[in-house]
């Protein structure tokens, strides 16, 4: 966190570095607890929370002081308005300090783990578990519960919309949609882990995963379908609803309108599909990307190592992402390797709009998009995992990932 010409780092066992504007330097904590969170007032004193109820301030001086914050939970984030108003949140916690001493925050809901606080001004705003968002405004704290969950969403495996709908699922088979503003869950597949989603519109979606499970959703509710094999599903796309193709651990299936058959025998998992302009693309473990083009296969490329992800607008304009931060695109005259701004060591998924308006993602919340020329970074948003991207064609872009995190940017 940057405060006036300093900058503050914390980390695992008490550790605060701080940045002089030359070099960083170590500060004695006074605690071996790790330190999750920092924060400044304007008046130049710095907060810092951490496990068991931690609460540090440092004044203009180079001394922190230990407060008590009534409290053991493990607090994940800190903000304030003013030195003498300031709030931490973490697990069941969520407490005020007054300049004096700390307490619990009375209208804030009991039970909920508090994942981070941050704000601009007098407005801050808490996010939690089970969807809970607190905002302070005007002096006063409301809660509310922008999401209809009744449980925590674990990590989504992947996102899908056609610019009218919005489907996620998660690692549990907690099928969500998004209407309006707000997520509910639609149902719950149980003992299903899904893997990936498409659809070609709202009343043809499927989803794919473990044991060779197949669900397709017609409008009204989700059917489960026999394609023939007990291996893990990794990917599907398709072109057509006449025209869908699964991708798993030993090969890829081909859906007619009728009926599923394989196709192609892998030895290695296909973890990405994409099929555009009547071509089909797939990803593989080993790092070899497949063009089908009737009923003809061509390794067309290798990235070396596993691919993650693939999107494309055309036959033309074909990106592919996978692990060692690898991204390659494909253009009229053939593949070439994409030098990134960043130090990711993979990336999972990518998905656009146009040549000009593609997104990647990957570890740590990173998101990077591409203009048409180059990739910039945009944020960091968060720094969960973000393992899955869906775009509109309207703009909006939709990234998720670890611990139900959603991201949404609006076109």
């Amino acid at each position: 966190m940057f405060h006036g010409e300093s900058a503050y780092v914390v980390g695992e066992q008490g550790t605060i570095l701080r940045w002089t504007g030359s070099v960083w330097q170590a500060e004695e904590s006074g605690t071996s607890e790790d330190l999750t969170a920092v924060w400044g007032a304007d008046s130049g004193e710095v907060f810092v929370v951490g496990a068991s109820g931690t609460a540090l301030r440092r004044g203009q001086t180079t001394t922190w002081e230990s407060l008590s914050t009534g409290t053991s939970s493990y607090l994940q984030g800190v903000w304030g308005v003013s030195s003498s108003e300031v709030y931490a949140v973490g697990i069941n916690a969520f407490r005020h300090f007054d300049g004096t001493s700390w307490r619990a925050e009375p209208n804030a809901p009991a039970g909920t783990n508090w994942v981070d606080i941050a704000g601009d001004g007098e407005h801050l705003v808490a996010v939690g578990s089970y969807g809970t968002i607190g905002q302070r405004q005007q002096g006063e704290w409301s809660f509310g519960e922008p999401t209809r969950l009744t449980s925590p969403i674990n990590a989504i495996t992947d996102i899908w919309t056609d610019g009218t709908v919005v489907f996620a699922a998660d690692a549990g088979g907690v099928i969500l949609q998004r209407v309006g503003a707000v997520w509910e869950v639609m149902t719950t597949l149980v003992g299903f882990h899904p893997n990936a989603m498409w659809g070609s519109s709202a009343t043809q979606v499927f989803i794919v995963g473990r044991d060779g499970k197949v669900f397709r959703f017609d409008g009204a509710q989700w059917a489960e379908e026999n394609i023939g094999t007990t291996s893990s599903l990794h990917s599907v796309h398709g072109c057509a609803p006449d025209d869908v193709y699964i991708g798993g651990a030993d090969g890829i299936w081909h859906f007619d309108g009728s009926s599923w058959t394989q196709i192609r025998s892998d030895p290695l998992a296909v973890y990405a599909l994409q099929c555009v302009d009547g071509e089909l693309f797939a990803g593989l473990w080993g790092g070899d990307i497949l063009h089908r083009m009737g009923t003809n296969w061509l390794v067309e490329e290798t990235m070396g190592t596993s691919v993650w992800g693939l999107w494309a607008s055309s036959v033309t304009d074909v990106w592919a992402v996978g692990h060692e931060g690898q991204v390659l695109h494909r253009t009229g005259g053939g593949w070439q390797r994409v030098s990134m701004p960043g130090s990711e060591t993979w990336f999972s998924d990518v998905a656009g709009t146009g040549p000009d308006d593609v997104t990647v993602v990957g570890p740590m919340g990173a998101i990077y998009h591409y203009d048409g020329v180059a990739f910039s970074r945009q944020g960091p948003v968060t720094v969960q995992t973000l393992r899955v991207v869906a775009a509109t064609p309207s703009g909006a872009v939709f990234a998720a990932g670890d611990n139900g995190m959603i991201l949404h940017r609006t076109p």
